[in-house]
């Protein structure tokens, strides 16, 4: 049973269970930084109306594979913690607690600020794997 694995290794290893969820929350923050500047990216070539270009393509395609990596690494978060009230409780240890919230902050900031507006401003967010609403859902 995997979910039995993962409380004994919580209970074995606390300070490795932390650890484990801080790459998680490193690579959900890295993840949605990247595809959100591939996104920027792509804005500059279409203001200059070259949203066909090669590098655009690129960009989509590489921008959507990290909105992936960040989305499945929120799920597996998602999925340990409605499994089990232990999962859960250690998300309230004062260290994981603490980088949750900074790690909320820093997305929803990105995702809503007006400096980045812009950026998020792509003739087609579906190409590059993105909708707003869902990611401030998620």
């Amino acid at each position: 049973e995997p979910r039995a694995s993962v409380v004994a290794f919580i209970a074995a290893e606390p300070e490795a269970w932390a650890a484990v969820v801080h790459a998680v929350f490193d690579t959900v923050v890295y993840n949605l930084e990247d595809a959100l500047r591939r996104m920027a990216d792509g804005r500059e070539y279409e203001r200059r109306g070259q949203q066909e270009h090669p590098f655009v393509r690129q960009q989509q395609k590489t921008a959507k594979g990290f909105l992936a990596r960040s989305d499945s690494s929120l799920d597996l978060l998602n999925l340990l913690a409605s499994s089990s009230p232990e999962v859960r409780q250690t998300l309230a240890w004062p260290s994981l607690a603490t980088r949750a919230a900074g790690v909320l902050w820093t997305c929803v900031n990105w995702l809503v600020s007006p400096e980045r507006a812009d950026g998020l401003a792509v003739l087609d967010p579906n190409k590059y794997g993105f909708e707003l609403a869902r990611a401030l859902e998620r």
